[in-house]
């Protein structure tokens, strides 16, 4: 059986905590492109076997380290860069990658909904 070529790969840097695993399901709930999820984390007790397309790389660089080392291991030509405190909702990576495959399109990227607020999180 051939394996299908991720269209996207969502890199995701974890330090420590339980944070992970809410991202990891809304990632499996509405993620509907074909993708790979690369957890880059500093905990070595973090595993995710038996998470459909997710592996596991152990490092205690920075943030920044994380997601180069993502990028290096990443199959996909279209890269998602997400932090573990975060969850997707519906429809969140199919409209990003409609975006990123337009010409003259380099990068996007999503607003943040601050936690328990009606606000936005400052981005850029």
């Amino acid at each position: 059986m051939s394996r299908i070529q991720p269209s996207v790969s969502i890199i995701v840097c974890h330090h420590i905590g339980d944070l992970l695993s809410p991202f990891l399901d809304s990632v499996t709930k509405y993620c509907r492109i074909p993708y790979e999820v690369i957890v880059v984390t500093s905990d070595d007790k973090i595993a995710t076997e038996g998470i459909k397309g997710c592996t596991t790389f152990h490092s205690t660089e920075l943030p920044a380290e994380k997601r180069n080392i993502g990028v290096r291991l990443a199959k996909a030509p279209n890269i998602a860069f997400f932090d573990d405190d975060v969850e997707i909702t519906e429809g969140c990576i199919e409209e990003m990658f409609k975006s990123i495959v337009m010409p003259d399109v380099g990068m996007v990227y999503g607003k943040l909904h601050k936690y328990g607020t009606s606000s936005f999180d400052e981005a850029g």
